[in-house]
């Protein structure tokens, strides 16, 4: 892990330690907004991500009306 990053997954896992614990039976979407909320607070705290979106670039999915 690089130290820049250290701020970055330090502020997403405070995130965690806030959350409620998921219940026994969670699903993916709820693991998946769990991570997001803590993505996306960890982002405004320190103006960066953790990740990139590069991988995923072109691999949108649009939805048809």
């Amino acid at each position: 892990m690089l130290r820049k990053h250290i701020p970055i997954t330090v502020s997403h896992e405070l995130v965690h330690f806030k959350q409620s614990p998921l219940k026994k039976e969670h699903t993916l979407l709820a693991t998946s907004i769990r991570e997001g909320a803590a993505e996306f607070i960890a982002g405004l705290i320190s103006a960066e991500t953790d990740g990139t979106l590069a991988e995923f670039k072109g691999k949108e999915i649009t939805m048809l009306l």
